[in-house]
């Protein structure tokens, strides 16, 4: 990706934060999003489930992953290899404390198909659920 269009990004993602810390809070954590969220998806696929961690990890911390001023967008992730299972999540880390607005679980089914199940806090996040869709599926992987 050229240096330009990191910049729009970065200055889109910022101006994207800007209108979720205007519009409401999300909550502090993956757990307390999975009882809480604005919209929840679930999609299955015919791959081993660390593959498709990894790759959602990837493009999640590729696409997020941004300093404001006050604050920081990371991507918090774990992979349980004894439960075959791993979480992703999106938050805004600052002096307000931490919200989380993007919930990922990546769960094995059997060895060679996985679950993911992701849930968005805000409804200004629903738009992120196709993009998330198009990493799972391996069909692309944009912003």
């Amino acid at each position: 990706m050229s240096k330009e269009r990191e910049q729009i990004m970065r200055m889109l993602t910022g101006i994207m934060l800007a209108v979720v810390l205007v519009a409401g809070c999300a909550p502090s954590s993956h757990q307390a999003l999975t009882r809480d969220y604005a919209d929840r998806q679930q999609y299955t696929v015919n791959e081993n489930y660390q593959s498709v961690y990894r790759r959602i990890q990837a493009n999640a911390r590729r696409c997020y992953e941004t300093g404001l001023i006050t604050a920081q967008m990371q991507v918090r992730s774990d992979l349980y290899t004894d439960i075959r299972e791993g979480v992703i999540s999106v938050v805004l880390s600052g002096g307000l404390g931490i919200d989380t607005y993007l919930g990922i679980e990546v769960k094995a089914i059997d060895d060679d198909h996985t679950r993911v199940t992701v849930y968005n806090a805000l409804s200004s996040w629903n738009k992120a659920q196709p993009v998330i869709r198009r990493w799972v599926e391996n069909t692309g992987n944009d912003c």
